[in-house]
């Protein structure tokens, strides 16, 4: 998912239409993709499964599973870095475990 990241910001990029509102709109995107990107690989498929489970059953049945989602990742070592990172500065090194 991360590899995909700076191609889908070169595609925006490339894609631009030419109107007042797209360029915050482009903006705000990158802002969100970047945030994205610097998030652990196990958070960002845990949120993938959630999105594709609303779309493919329903949202309350991803709603119903989100718990025990975001419980199985505060097991997790990448968590324990990310919260680790945070409360120290540097940025955190994901492992996918």
């Amino acid at each position: 998912m991360i590899a995909l990241l700076p191609g889908l910001l070169k595609e925006a990029r490339r894609t631009r239409v030419e109107t007042d509102r797209v360029p915050i709109q482009l903006e705000w995107n990158t802002a969100i993709a970047e945030e994205i990107a610097a998030c652990g690989p196990l958070g960002i498929k845990t949120v993938l499964a959630s999105a594709h489970l609303a779309i493919d059953a329903s949202e309350a049945d991803a709603l119903s599973r989100l718990d025990a989602q975001y419980g199985a990742l505060f097991l997790t070592h990448d968590f324990v870095e990310g919260r680790e990172a945070e409360a120290q500065g540097p940025a955190p090194v994901y492992h996918g475990n």
